[in-house]
């Protein structure tokens, strides 16, 4: 991702196009998305949730999400640099 160099810029990122999102009991932001597809590798359609890699750095599977009032268990945790992605299973 060009241009988010700093974690100011990345926040300002997440706060423009995500929404405010608890996981395992800490408010943060991410982007959610209902039917992500990983194009690489096996394909797959299920919620994803994008954070900042810092805001998730000790998550384990099997935390508890919560998305606009929905709760959610992580199921797989696919960590970057910047970001991580969440895949999650409606509980």
């Amino acid at each position: 991702m060009a241009g988010l160099e700093s974690d100011a810029d990345l926040e300002s990122y997440l706060q423009t196009f995500g929404e405010k999102v608890v996981a395992d009991g800490n408010e943060i932001w991410g982007i959610y998305d209902s039917n992500y597809l990983e194009v690489l590798g096996m394909a797959a359609t299920g919620p994803v949730l994008a954070v900042r890699t810092m805001d998730v750095a000790a998550a384990t599977e099997g935390i508890t999400v919560t998305i606009c009032g929905v709760a959610y268990e992580v199921v797989e945790i696919q960590a970057g640099v910047q970001f991580t992605f969440l895949r999650l299973k409606t509980i």
